[in-house]
């Protein structure tokens, strides 16, 4: 499903027929692109006033700060498992350890497993969201990350290590999935795209954090740390408010209008009437799907598999949802399979090969993700501004433009000559992905779910992108590696060149959109976000 016109067209706005008032479903007019542009400004100024908002929506985002520190624990503690001649800073290593060293085998499995317990966790998030509540459910998940660590803590037996990752695991998959949606239903247009994106932010620096506190910290030590981030969140996210939107659904009014009111920060003066307008705007914006569903969970589990067999069946699925999976599955294929972890083992490999001061797996980790730490922030900051389609469309054109240079080394039969330059690109790439390809997908999840299929797409879309995680970096790498660098930055190339494409063609703009505008729109095929966007 394209659409014409020039790419410049797309992204700059050019509005044609979308000028005239356009009926609304209850007769109305619609307003206008310029009445939108107004109303949009007014929305970004308030939003910018809201600091409870803020708050929330970074005291959500803290759990994933525990997701990343899993994520890169087993690569801060391979030496110690694995008994290596180094330690992770490089220097020689003492072991005395009472159980034997793993294989390398045992090691990638301690790795791949907390995406295996994402997949559960992912998938059966949304119907447990309904019934605890999204909060409640987000504040359970310290507790299997500190179950985690204190496995870790008392023994270093391998299945033991293995249930501990996979118990983290489930707790990833969940914080990956509702933390957004959290923020979706709590946040304002203005700052929507910001605050989602945060939540990739602290992912990235959990893993910065854990390798940092590799370097000093041993192996015991080190989980005895980790045991106090969740605890952190748990403390901070504690006093936070319930999702407005989720109380609405469940029918409880009084306490959807005091979240609502602390969200926004509203005086006394104005309290009442910005409220009753606040609340009287969700309750439009649900629609038709004012209660949340209270059949029995273990029923409701089985909405993700039978939403799926719907959707190839064409069977009672909106146009709207219809395309809204689509845009955010195709996504997470594109995030999976560009090619990230080669490159990022490529920029490692490279730089404690190269003579210098940087000789340790320590120090190289550090500054790569310390890189996609920085890019994941400037996101961040200019997602509302510049726009998610926009960020797409530039991260996924230099992804591709880097792995075609990299094709271009591989060619090259002095390409060995110039490890710098390799290392140049591989950072920009990371950079690219990390601006874009990385966090964005998240963010569109979240917003284009329509209200009545978002526990259906939302875990859907986070179980295909942990499923295609464990694939990756279990299996892919592996067939790749035995490919050669030639072939495997060419199909890497092909992927991002694609993924652009498909960006370019499919997936919409959300940037300050209101929920209702983007549902409207993607019913009438999405053409309206596509060739439209906001100043």
């Amino acid at each position: 499903m394209g659409h014409s016109g020039d790419v410049s067209l797309a992204i700059t706005g050019a509005r044609g027929p979308l000028s005239r008032p356009q009926p609304s479903r209850d007769g109305g007019q619609r307003s206008t692109p310029a009445e939108h542009r107004v109303c949009r400004s007014c929305r970004e100024s308030s939003a910018a006033l809201r600091p409870a908002t803020r708050v929330s929506g970074h005291a959500a985002s803290l759990g994933a700060l525990s997701g990343g520190v899993v994520l890169g624990w087993s690569n801060v503690v391979q030496p110690y498992l694995q008994e290596a001649d180094l330690s992770w800073t490089g220097e020689e290593a003492s072991y005395n350890r009472s159980h034997p060293a793993l294989s390398n085998y045992e090691d990638n499995l301690v790795g791949a497993l907390p995406y295996v317990g994402a997949l559960f966790g992912a998938l059966f998030s949304g119907d447990v969201a309904d019934s605890l509540g999204r909060r409640r459910l987000l504040l359970a998940t310290a507790v299997p990350y500190m179950l985690c660590w204190l496995l870790v803590m008392t023994t270093e037996l391998l299945a033991v290590i293995l249930v501990s990752q996979v118990v983290a695991g489930v707790a990833l998959g969940v914080t990956c999935t509702i933390t957004p949606m959290y923020i979706e239903e709590i946040a304002e247009d203005g700052i929507r795209g910001t605050l989602e994106v945060y939540m990739d932010v602290l992912l990235t620096a959990g893993g910065l954090l854990v390798y940092v506190a590799g370097a000093f910290l041993d192996y015991f030590w080190l989980a005895v740390a980790a045991t106090g981030v969740p605890l952190v969140f748990l403390l901070s996210f504690y006093f936070m408010p319930e999702s407005p939107v989720y109380l609405l659904c469940k029918g409880e009014r009084d306490r959807a209008e005091k979240a609502l009111h602390w969200l926004r920060g509203y005086t006394e003066q104005s309290s009442d009437e910005d409220v009753q307008k606040g609340i009287t705007g969700l309750e439009k914006m649900l629609g038709q799907f004012p209660a949340i569903d209270t059949t029995p969970l273990l029923t409701r589990i089985v909405r993700v598999p039978c939403f799926v067999k719907d959707l190839v069946l064409n069977a009672d699925i909106t146009p709207a949802a219809v395309r809204a999976t689509v845009v955010v599955c195709g996504l997470m294929c594109f995030q999976q399979l560009c090619g990230l972890s080669t490159v990022v083992m490529l920029a490692i490999s490279l730089l404690q090969a190269r003579s210098g001061p940087i000789d340790s797996q320590f120090e190289c980790f550090m500054i790569v993700t310390s890189i996609e730490a920085v890019s994941v922030t400037a996101s961040a900051f200019v997602v509302d501004r510049v726009g998610r389609r926009v960020l797409l469309l530039v991260s996924g054109s230099l992804m591709a433009a880097c792995h075609a240079a990299l094709v271009a080394n591989s060619l090259m039969q002095d390409g060995a000559a110039y490890p710098w330059v390799l290392i140049l690109i591989s950072n920009v790439y990371i950079m690219a992905f990390s601006l874009g390809v990385g966090p964005i997908p998240f963010v569109l999840c979240a917003e284009l779910s329509p209200m009545k299929e978002k526990n259906s797409i939302q875990p859907l879309a986070n179980f295909l992108d942990w499923g295609l995680s464990f694939v990756v970096n279990q299996y892919l790498n592996t067939f790749l590696q035995d490919l050669g660098d030639l072939a495997s930055f060419s199909i890497f190339c092909g992927i991002c060149i694609s993924g652009t494409v498909f960006v370019y063609l499919w997936v919409p703009e959300t940037k300050l959109k209101s929920r209702e505008e983007i549902q409207v729109a993607l019913a009438d095929d999405g053409s309206s976000l596509l060739s439209s966007s906001q100043c």
